[in-house]
């Protein structure tokens, strides 16, 4: 089958329903935050979000983190994207937004 369909399927198939004004996070949004925690323990801000509906398909993270003055943006993209590499393996798509902490 190919991505299109997969995908399409995806969001048909695993949107949750509305939960009410509070959120609660999905398996994969706690993973994914417990690795970048563990790898980036100077993270000021660690924000992910399942966009996908909760089928863990696309997720959306942005990371503030003392580990990344000095980087540059592909590089600090680089160090997410080791950490959690095996998570990107079974994702449709990833959007990424890092920054280091401003002094």
């Amino acid at each position: 089958m190919c991505q299109h369909i997969m995908r399409k399927k995806c969001l048909i198939l695993c949107v949750r329903p509305n939960s009410g004004s509070s959120k609660l996070q999905t398996e994969g949004e706690k993973l994914i935050i417990a690795k970048l925690k563990e790898k980036f323990p100077g993270a000021k801000d660690i924000e992910v979000s399942d966009i996908s509906g909760g089928c863990g398909a696309m997720y959306q993270i942005s990371i503030e983190a003392e580990e990344f003055k000095g980087k540059k943006t592909v590089m600090q993209h680089r160090l997410v994207n080791e950490v959690l590499a095996e998570e990107i393996r079974n994702m449709h798509g990833l959007q990424l937004n890092t920054k280091a902490p401003s002094s």
